[in-house]
């Protein structure tokens, strides 16, 4: 498998279930332990917000955390579309088109917002449509080497003909005969 960060090589649908899975488990539990911390520091000074040397220490963590989770997962995901055999450049670059569409829309007209006033069911179904392609989408057969890559067209193989196309030889003893096929069920057999 890939390095973590890496977007070369294709990930199959187990193992990008498991490890998006795991990365999200995984950056809750961080993400939770560091505003822990946070808000543990402040527990004893009466204050709900955090404040002075506790906010300064923990959120450049939190915001390392936030990136490295990004990136690891942007790379799981264009590894699995690499696997579908889709361009995963093109997928995810009009994917970002409809979530930027989709955001202007809930501001632009409030009335087809979700609850949250920053989607509408547009980028709801787009994204789950990812979701659901990322997957249960079979993968392609092809290069399964860690930088290879699969296509939709690889199964389709094009090989030009080595020799001059000739005409065929028609069999002297078949002229007579009329009829449908082999048998000459229709016609006279055995002329």
């Amino acid at each position: 498998m890939p390095p973590l960060f890496s977007f070369s090589g294709r990930v199959g649908r187990v193992t990008y279930i498991l490890s998006t899975l795991a990365l999200g488990v995984g950056a809750v539990v961080l993400a939770a332990g560091a505003l822990f911390a946070i808000f543990g520091f402040l527990k004893g000074s009466g204050s709900h917000a955090p404040t002075g040397p506790a906010l300064f220490l923990w959120l450049p963590l939190l915001v390392v955390l936030g990136f490295t989770c990004a990136w690891s997962h942007l790379t799981f995901q264009v590894r699995r579309l690499r696997d579908i055999g889709w361009n995963p450049w093109i997928v995810l670059g009009c994917w970002f088109a409809v979530c930027i569409f989709d955001a202007v829309l809930a501001h632009a007209m409030p009335a087809m917002a979700l609850r949250n006033h920053h989607s509408t069911i547009i980028g709801m179904l787009c994204n789950l449509a990812i979701f659901g392609a990322l997957w249960f989408w079979p993968g392609t057969e092809g290069d399964q080497s860690p930088g290879g890559t699969a296509r939709l067209t690889d199964r389709i193989r094009y090989e030009p003909a080595t020799e001059p196309l000739r005409p065929m030889a028609v069999d002297a003893s078949a002229r007579g005969r009329t009829g449908f096929g082999r048998r000459g069920a229709g016609g006279t057999v055995g002329v």
